[in-house]
């Protein structure tokens, strides 16, 4: 037989719990959303570098085809 007092503290102790597991899994989802983020912040910058060098090479090449003796 459980007192009132003990059958509380049971309760409590169970609800606690539940919350834990709730927010432990909260937490997992946005640390797996906050890296699907970065991930596709990292492959715009990626490709964002890569135009810019082919822009760079491009105007190189067009610098000397001007540029090239006649």
């Amino acid at each position: 037989n459980l007192s009132n007092q003990g059958l509380s503290f049971l309760w409590q102790e169970m609800r606690d719990a539940a919350k834990w597991e709730y927010e432990a899994a909260e937490n997992d989802e946005e640390r797996a959303a906050s890296l699907a983020v970065a991930a596709l912040q990292n492959e715009a910058a990626s490709d964002s570098g890569k135009a810019e060098l082919i822009k760079t090479i491009g105007g190189f090449a067009l610098d000397l085809w001007k540029n090239r003796p006649q």
